[in-house]
């Protein structure tokens, strides 16, 4: 299925270049399964389960190396990207993840709102500001 919408995404992107228009994708962010039963330090922190919380820290590799969760999607998408000269890939994992762990928590602020969306303040000091930059840096818009 990913083939078929890979074929379908290039098409679109050609008939959005042939009205002068660009288009930014995001690369996928970090997964955290354990958020979802509340496993997580930080997350409901009571004095009966303090100690039963783990770090939700995640290796990168897991989700960008050559098997990593995200390796054939990202191949995809870069091969798509590199097709089309209005296409522009925002690295967003990169942004949430720069180490060699991925943090669910920076600094006893929540990086995610749940297991797969970030959070106000993620998307407020973190994404925005880069991907205003990138926006700018490849002069998507004329500021």
């Amino acid at each position: 299925y990913f083939e078929v919408w890979l074929k379908s995404f290039s098409k679109f992107i050609e008939v959005l270049d042939q009205k002068g228009v660009k288009v930014v994708i995001s690369t996928p962010i970090p997964e955290f399964p354990k958020v979802t039963f509340k496993q997580c330090k930080g997350q409901n922190d009571q004095w009966f389960n303090k100690l039963s919380k783990t770090d939700c820290s995640i290796s990168r590799s897991s989700f960008v190396s050559e098997k990593g969760k995200y390796s054939y999607l990202l191949r995809g998408v870069k091969k798509i990207s590199s097709e089309h000269n209005n296409l522009f890939l925002f690295d967003a994992f990169n942004v949430m993840c720069p180490n060699e762990k991925c943090d669910y928590i920076l600094e006893n602020e929540f990086l995610y709102e749940d297991d797969n969306h970030i959070s106000f303040y993620a998307g407020r000091y973190i994404i925005g500001p880069r991907l205003l930059d990138f926006i700018k840096e490849n002069k998507i818009l004329s500021f």
